[in-house]
């Protein structure tokens, strides 16, 4: 899959997102160099797990498209808050990423939720011994803000999306 197929892969599986924002979006990921750059058509690099998690991210984790870098950027940084992280990941970029090289982590998730409000992400899985939803929070590094003043916006994607995303990819574990 090449950058150009994962965006309108990404624009018809959420009908939410306009093509127009994803292809905006992806090309500020692309200059600043979280996606890959080359050539067009068959000379494009194929995308890998990295660049699905770095263009869903930057779709979901804010609502202005020209604070896509430096969103992002934060929001693969982000910490997991509990003890026992979702597969071992030490951040929210790499969780993500694990989601897409792994179809077995991918059969287990539910959904990613990336708040749009201040710096958050959940990624609800089933996990445990008897297999029940379980959320791993992501925060900035400082923790979560003490004080609320803004109204929550989430942006969710759910199994369905993720899988088809996935299926794209090839890989040392393909989904």
């Amino acid at each position: 899959m090449t950058l150009a197929e994962l965006v309108r892969d990404v624009a018809y599986h959420n009908p939410e997102w306009r093509p127009s924002d994803v292809e905006q979006r992806a090309r500020l990921l692309r200059e600043a160099g979280l996606l890959p750059q080359g050539g067009r058509g068959r000379a494009s690099p194929p995308v890998v797990a990295r660049d699905v998690a770095t263009l869903l991210v930057g779709l979901g984790s804010t609502g202005k498209a020209v604070e896509v870098v430096s969103v992002v950027e934060a929001y693969l940084a982000l910490v997991p808050s509990g003890p026992n992280p979702f597969a071992r990941a030490p951040n929210f970029g790499t969780a993500l990423t694990v989601i897409f090289e792994d179809a077995q982590v991918l059969g287990l998730v539910d959904r990613v939720e990336m708040c749009r409000s201040w710096p958050e992400a959940s990624i609800v899985f089933r996990g445990g011994k008897k297999g029940k939803k379980r959320r791993e929070t992501y925060l900035a590094s400082a923790g979560r803000p003490e004080r609320r003043d803004q109204i929550e916006i989430v942006a969710t994607v759910h199994s369905e999306m993720l899988s088809e995303l996935g299926s794209g990819l090839a890989g040392p574990n393909p989904v």
